[in-house]
């Protein structure tokens, strides 16, 4: 089962100086992108390593993120996060045994409006993980029937 709710603290931790566990600001540039690859992957983790149907690659999806994401700060666009999220995606769906990988179309979007509070952006975040993860589909092999990521 996804589990926005485990996700929520890892973020927070990253985004909202209120959280009794946030981590500080970020004192260089190379500090702050660690930080965010460590939370985002985290977060993406914690959402996802009891998914249903089970998957038993969802520590490598973390590190299939991590890896992707190593250079997000070198890109102001946003599109390496966004492939580092699908390959977080990829990896935890080509763990589903007994499944395979339903090809994917949409990348993580964040559209975060201005004005909300770091708790609750980082809340419309988890939501808007879980909304995606949702999105992907696997096939069974043995019924040819798709089943969507819970």
């Amino acid at each position: 089962m996804l589990d926005k709710d485990s996700a929520l603290p890892k973020l927070r931790k990253f985004m909202d100086p209120s959280f009794i566990d946030y981590l500080g600001d970020s004192t260089s540039k190379e500090q702050a992108n660690e930080r965010a690859i460590d939370s985002w992957s985290e977060a993406w983790y914690e959402m996802a390593k009891a998914v249903t149907p089970p998957s038993t690659t969802a520590n490598a999806a973390k590190l299939a993120f991590e890896g992707a994401a190593y250079a997000m700060n070198l890109d102001p666009t946003g599109l390496v996060f966004k492939l580092a999220c699908d390959a977080f995606a990829e990896t935890l769906c080509n763990g589903i045994v007994g499944h395979t990988l339903v090809p994917h179309v949409g990348q993580f979007q964040e559209l975060i409006p201005p004005g909300l509070t770091h708790e609750k952006e980082c809340d419309l975040r988890t939501d808007l993980m879980d909304t995606w993860l949702r999105t992907w589909k696997v096939l069974n092999i043995t019924t040819s029937l798709e089943v969507s990521l819970s």
